[in-house]
């Protein structure tokens, strides 16, 4: 445990607290991120309730939503990263392509072979995909590597 606590750089209890702290103002982006996810989702499933539609409708919220989480994550969850904001956003645009990714198997999983409502998956879905990205935006997209005394050198 402590050395996933080391890599993460949580290396003292103000350290976890701010985390947690990130993590919840994270959770409250991820919210809004989601409304307007699911509200693109539903209203193709609405238009047809096929898995076909099913799909076409994650993938259209999904490029919404990333858009909506990279300007508000950059402005109230991970200000502290001075990435240039084009880097952060085709990061971003990245980890979240594994996001979706992991959500269109799991979207055809839990509808196909185990039979959960179209309506229903996406919300399951939240559990894996949402600690997913927080750790990989917190430490790849919007984290900005510190240059070590040998790159200065270089």
């Amino acid at each position: 445990m402590k050395k996933i606590l080391k890599k993460m750089r949580i290396q003292s209890w103000d350290d976890l607290v701010q985390f947690c702290i990130q993590f919840l103002k994270f959770g409250v982006v991820g919210l809004l991120n989601t409304f307007i996810a699911l509200g693109i989702y539903y209203i193709f499933v609405w238009i047809d309730g096929t898995t076909v539609m099913a799909l076409v409708g994650q993938t259209v919220g999904w490029a919404c939503g990333v858009l909506n989480a990279f300007v508000l994550n950059r402005l109230f969850v991970f200000k502290e990263s001075k990435e240039i904001w084009w880097k952060v956003l085709i990061k971003l645009y990245v980890a979240y392509a594994m996001s979706l990714g992991i959500a269109l198997v799991l979207t055809f999983l839990l509808v196909e072979i185990i039979g959960i409502s179209v309506m229903i998956a996406p919300l399951l879905i939240l559990f894996v995909t949402v600690p997913f990205n927080f750790l990989v935006s917190k430490y790849w997209s919007f984290h900005k590597r510190e240059s070590s005394k040998g790159d200065k050198e270089r």
